[in-house]
């Protein structure tokens, strides 16, 4: 059982009171989801269940039997806000060469995959324009958790 006085964000707090006005109260709990988002959640085997009380805009995760669902708010934000940056670390690297013909006439596109609540994986796709091989260049990008206690 979580306490509404725990949280700041008005639409964490609507949330928890949607899910005890439908019953679901005693399902609530603090979760710490995907991409570092932390704050009110209920496990439900139905996502409707919850998404059916509510006019918070929410998100999902499948936990194996059930489902956990809990507000969009403030997920994004406190990514930006709580973690900073500390070391790019490559993983995979091709010193700027293909590995199929080892030409160095190379097109880079830079994606990037968010992958693990303290790790963020960048992928660079390359494409060699000599022989027209795609591969990647893999990079680790290891956040530091600057929340206070």
């Amino acid at each position: 059982m979580i306490n509404i006085k725990d949280y700041e964000h008005p639409d964490h707090k609507k949330f928890i009171k949607d899910m005890e006005k439908a019953g679901l109260g005693e399902l609530l709990r603090h979760y710490e989801g995907r991409y570092l988002w932390s704050g009110p959640g209920v496990e439900v085997s139905d996502i409707s269940e919850a998404m059916s009380v509510t006019t918070i805009k929410c998100q999902w995760d499948n936990l194996g039997l059930d489902y956990i669902v809990y507000p969009e708010a403030n997920s994004q934000q406190n990514f930006q806000e709580d973690f900073q940056p500390v070391e790019l670390k490559r993983i995979e690297n091709f010193e700027g060469k293909c590995p199929y013909c080892e030409s160095d006439n190379l097109i880079y596109e830079n994606t990037l995959t968010l992958d693990g609540p303290s790790v963020c994986q960048a992928y660079i796709n390359v494409i060699c324009k000599d022989c027209g091989k795609k591969f990647h260049e893999q990079y680790e990008l290891n956040y530091i958790d600057s929340r206070k206690d």
